[in-house]
């Protein structure tokens, strides 16, 4: 082997310790190259930290979808037990809102529409809709609650840090209250999320794990968000008597006198 790829090997092992979270692990692997046979080639061996750290990322992002899937499921019983609609009825009525928050990744963005489907397909009362909704998209950030948490957890996994019962029913309270605090933008939950590592103990340089892939979880989760908005709007209007069985859909010409 030529100086120039040993010294290459070197370096790169060394990046790929860097990668480790735990100093012990970094010990054993700059330790490792030596045991294995000459000319291995040590390029694919110092590439696993990468591969590891990709695998690490995937399996946090299937546990977010996993529990934002859930939250929607629950919010779809709810609907069932409280109004009585199939979750076919709520789902199809929600579906428009839910795919312009996936892609503006904002509540707030998303609220003009939420409100129409709500009013017009869903059976909401318009007064109800024009209270519950707005106050919804500003805090009821259930889907950024769950992120939060779910990011703490995977973020003090990869420093090694345990998390006694006491630290973990914190992060459950900081995450609703950082949630209910986090404005309707794209990336908020991110930022809101700094408050609960610190108050965990997490390092905040963990952020850099999952900054990668926050977008499309962002988007995924206003997904949630706005779904749990329809939800509570629905339950709200049934139990005051202002939810219509048989929603009525609007017309551009509905406000014109008819000859």
């Amino acid at each position: 082997m030529s100086t120039e790829n040993y010294d290459f090997n070197i370096l790169l092992t060394g990046v790929a310790a860097a990668r480790l979270p735990t100093p012990k692990m970094r010990i054993c692997w700059i330790k490792a190259p030596p045991l294995f046979p000459s000319g291995f080639p040590m390029t694919s061996i110092a590439a696993l930290p990468f591969v590891f750290d990709s695998l690490s990322s995937g399996m946090y992002a299937i546990s977010l979808l996993l529990g934002l899937f859930l939250m929607i499921v629950v919010y779809t019983i709810l609907v069932r037990l409280v109004t009585g609609k199939t979750p076919s009825f709520f789902l199809n009525g929600i579906a428009p809102a839910q795919l312009l928050a996936f892609s503006t990744s904002s509540s707030a963005a998303t609220l003009p529409v939420t409100m129409e489907r709500v009013e017009e397909h869903l059976g909401v009362d318009e007064e109800g809709a024009s209270f519950v909704l707005p106050i919804g998209a500003t805090i009821n950030m259930d889907g950024t609650s769950v992120y939060q948490a779910v990011a703490a957890v995977f973020i003090a996994q990869a420093f090694g840090l345990d998390l006694t019962l006491g630290t973990q029913l914190g992060i459950i309270l900081t995450a609703t209250l950082a949630s209910i605090g986090a404005a309707a933008v794209p990336g908020a939950g991110m930022v809101m999320l700094v408050i609960v590592l610190g108050q965990a103990g997490i390092p905040e340089a963990g952020l850099a794990l999952i900054f990668a892939i926050d977008r499309p979880l962002d988007m995924c989760r206003t997904i949630t968000n706005v779904t749990g908005d329809a939800a509570v709007s629905m339950m709200v209007a049934k139990s005051v008597g202002k939810f219509k069985e048989e929603p009525v859909e609007k017309q551009w010409d509905d406000h014109y006198p008819k000859e």
